[in-house]
């Protein structure tokens, strides 16, 4: 069981998937003994101010972004099939995909604006409006939709796209941002901005939103909770959206007449380059076939619990005794990296995982049969917590592999291209899996009790078994293969200069006034 939506073993943990943020970890590509010394960087207090200000921005667009991945689809399960959430994450696909036109973000701007200005304020007015909608509309809107009113998912799902759309752009220009509001000797810490700023949300979002809204709901006549209202949290959403953009309009200035323009043609060049290298398409394919066992168990299993009566305080606590597992999982798999190849340590955890996988099915099963057992808790929380540990580590394997094979002079495009893949697998096959579901347990009527084996059951199991063979006839004489090949073998044929192409242009340090 991954976490409360966990709809993402990529997107939760760190959000590595745009070329700023991965540079910092670009020192996995060698062994630590070969690495020179050099004394510590200290950040001075101009730093001090830029990163408070890039981890509030951070932690403010991603309050919406997180609500959408992690709790929305938890709110629509207490009322709508599981085919109903997989339409709603169809909403998701333009923060996966941002990969696609973020050369265009950092390309086009008006210079009286500012270069990141021109695209975070107007994705921050954009984003606060429809979160003010959503705001005022979205709780009739699942009504209508439990009512069978097609048209109102239609309306809900729109919204959503353009508020992910706008959290998408707002990203995109905060990675490059960062850049340029910290030294070069201090750069690394941009993806540690963004890993606290998101974090923070995701706390905001999940956790403490169903915390305090499940202490306050209201029962039904059965004795359940009645589903959670999202008024006033995304209109204090799109307030602080909005009160943000005006801020930033009047008080922010860019230093940018230190930095060159970039060229858009010759970006969408070097990704063509990419795209055209095989063992990429290998290591792409890895990435899609190696989520099929796992994907019901990340995104479904959590949700089984919410039909199991299972309140949204419960689920609360379950994210929060997760996170300890998630932030010790990526220390501990970091540390095996100092002796161990990224992918032997990845493909040593895959049974494992394939086997948590089965036996949160099994906690499911247990669940349904004792649902007054005072052990139930022990019998969620261990399979829970190792899946989440699981999830991190073999997500953060991939990272690290990312960060050897990626061609030094475009760093910052290849690990977006490869990382733009793990999220495009988990959208897309979390989609299919929801509507498998859907497909088999019809119209899923949450107010009668489920069959023992339902679609969920059958689904999880499905996968589980398909991975084993493609375990062992695919992705382990695969990624064998992708440890052998020479790192020249990675490097891509561009004749081009790479000053109009490093996304990472080192430019005067900005003030933050």
């Amino acid at each position: 069981m991954a976490a409360p939506g966990a709809m993402t073993e990529v997107r939760r943990s760190g959000h590595i998937t745009d070329h700023e943020d991965i540079d910092a970890l670009s020192d996995l590509s060698e062994p630590l003994d070969e690495q020179p010394t050099a004394p510590t960087p200290v950040l001075s207090f101009l730093e001090k101010r830029n990163l408070l200000f890039l981890c509030t921005l951070y932690f403010i667009h991603a309050i919406p972004l997180q609500f959408s991945w992690l709790t929305m689809p938890i709110i629509l399960r207490q009322q709508l099939s599981y085919s109903d959430v997989g339409t709603f994450l169809i909403s998701q696909y333009p923060y996966s995909w941002k990969a696609a036109w973020s050369p265009l973000v950092d390309g086009l701007h008006h210079p009286r604006i500012g270069r990141r200005k021109t695209w975070i304020v107007p994705s921050l007015v954009l984003g606060g409006a429809v979160l003010f909608w959503l705001a005022l509309a979205q709780d009739s809107l699942v009504t209508e939709v439990a009512s069978g009113r097609s048209l109102a998912m239609v309306w809900l799902v729109l919204a959503w796209f353009l508020v992910m759309l706008a959290c998408a752009n707002i990203r995109i220009a905060l990675d490059s941002w960062s850049i340029n509001l910290l030294s070069p000797a201090n750069v690394h810490w941009a993806s540690s901005t963004a890993t606290i700023g998101e974090t923070a949300a995701s706390l905001v979002s999940c956790i403490i939103f169903l915390g305090v809204t499940s202490l306050s709901s209201q029962k039904d006549e059965n004795g359940k909770e009645e589903p959670a209202s999202t008024r006033l949290f995304l209109g204090a959403s799109a307030t602080a959206f909005v009160a943000t953009a005006v801020l930033l309009l009047v008080g922010k200035t860019e230093g940018d007449k230190a930095q060159h323009s970039q060229s858009i043609r010759k970006v969408y060049t070097i990704i063509w380059e990419i795209l055209k290298l095989r063992h990429a398409w290998i290591l792409m394919l890895v990435h899609m076939a190696s989520m099929i066992g796992f994907i019901t168990n990340d995104t479904i299993t959590t949700l089984q619990l919410v039909k199991k009566n299972f309140s949204d305080l419960d689920l609360a606590v379950l994210a929060a005794v997760g996170l300890p597992f998630a932030i010790g999982g990526s220390f501990a798999v970091a540390k095996a990296f100092e002796t161990r190849h990224p992918l032997e340590v990845w493909r040593s955890m895959f049974p494992w995982r394939l086997i948590l996988a089965f036996v949160s099915q099994l906690t499911i099963l247990f669940v349904s049969q004792y649902p007054d057992s005072p052990f139930r808790w022990f019998v969620v929380v261990l399979p829970y917590c190792l899946s989440v540990l699981f999830s991190v580590a073999m997500w953060v394997a991939f990272v690290a592999f990312h960060a050897q094979v990626s061609d030094p002079q475009f760093g910052g495009i290849y690990m977006s291209v490869l990382a733009t893949t793990l999220n495009i697998r988990y959208d897309t096959l979390q989609f299919l899996c929801t509507e498998a579901i859907g497909m088999i347990d019809g119209s899923d009527d949450l107010t009668k009790p489920s069959p023992l084996i339902d679609g969920y059951q059958i689904v999880n199991l499905t996968t589980v078994i398909l991975a084993i063979p493609i375990y062992w006839f695919f992705l382990k004489p695969a990624t064998l293969h992708l440890e052998t090949i020479d790192a020249s073998a990675w490097r891509i044929k561009y004749q081009g200069s790479t000053d109009a192409m490093a996304y990472e242009m080192v430019v005067p340090l900005e003030d933050d006034e």
